[in-house]
Formats: C-alpha cells, structure tokens, sequence
C-alpha cells in the first residue's frame, strides 16, 4: 500500500481550477502518466509590405506557449482509472483555465485545455480497453488576468513557506 505522502510525491503535474480545492487533475504514476511533454513557444512578429522595398518586420513580443502531455493509462492496474480523461473532459467543458503546477511545485500559470485524444486497444473480454493511449494540448491563458493571478497565488506559496516567526531562513 501506497502512503499518502509517497502518492503525493508521485504527482508528475496538476491542472486545477483557480479558488477550489475540489476541481483538479493529477498526472502521476498511479493515474495518468504522461511519457512525453513537449513545450512550444512562440514569438509574435508582424510584416508590412512596402512599396520597392522588402516587406518590414516588427517584433510584437512573446506569443501563447502551447504544452502537450502524451502518454499511456493501463487500466489493469485501476479499473477506475479508465473514467480519467472522462473526469478531464469534464472539467475542460466548463471553459475556464486552470493553474498549472509541476511535480516539484513550479507554478506554471494558467491554462486551457485545448484539446484530449485518446486511442484505446487491447481490450478486456467486457470491453473495457487495458491501454489508453492520450495526448492532450495546453494552451497558455494569456492577458493581464493571468499575470495577476499567478503572480498572486505565487506570493501565498512563498507566504506559506516563510516561518511562522517572520524570520527569513536566507
């Protein structure tokens, strides 16, 4: 058996609504295991042709970063854990963006759940798939709302890892 502190440090990365501690998803060991994380990003220019001249190109500053997970579920392992991307398809249908956090705590920011494909094969003989493939799309949130919400909830983590004495440990 599994104790909750050694769950808890099988946590690969969480999205979770902002305020609520009931709305999140954990990519870890025991759910959801991504094999592969790639991220993107993107640099925003804009070109202006002009005339007998080459076009001119300005520089509009950063663009979205966009992630994707990829990886496999084996249900033998949990049953219920074939109910996963159903409970991410859930939260993803509210249409609101999530904190994103790493494993070991990195505050990402918010995102959206762009997209969530999955291939399921080899099936039990109820039907059930033992292994679901997926690949899901993050899309960053972007805008002065997103800044001020991670740069917030950032400032509590760092709060709450102060002593309680009010002394610094630098």
């Amino acid at each position: 058996m599994i104790s909750a502190k050694e769950q808890q440090s099988m946590i690969m990365m969480t999205l979770s609504l902002p305020g609520t501690h009931e709305s999140y998803f954990h990519f870890s060991i025991s759910t959801a295991a991504y094999d592969d994380l790639t991220i993107s990003d993107n640099y925003r220019w804009v070109t202006q042709d002009r005339i007998s001249y080459l076009p001119a190109t300005q520089y509009l500053g950063p663009g979205l970063t966009t992630i994707s997970l990829k990886g496999v579920i084996y249900t033998e392992l949990n049953k219920d854990s074939y109910f996963l991307l159903d409970r991410l398809r859930n939260l993803a249908s509210k249409g609101k963006p999530f904190v994103l956090t790493s494993g070991i705590g990195k505050l990402h920011g918010l995102y959206l759940v762009e997209s969530i494909t999955d291939q399921q094969n080899v099936f039990f003989s109820d039907g059930l798939p033992r292994k679901i493939s997926f690949t899901i799309n993050l899309k960053q949130f972007g805008g002065e709302v997103c800044q001020q919400s991670t740069t917030q909830i950032q400032k509590k983590r760092e709060q709450l890892a102060q002593p309680k004495n009010g002394k610094s440990s630098k």
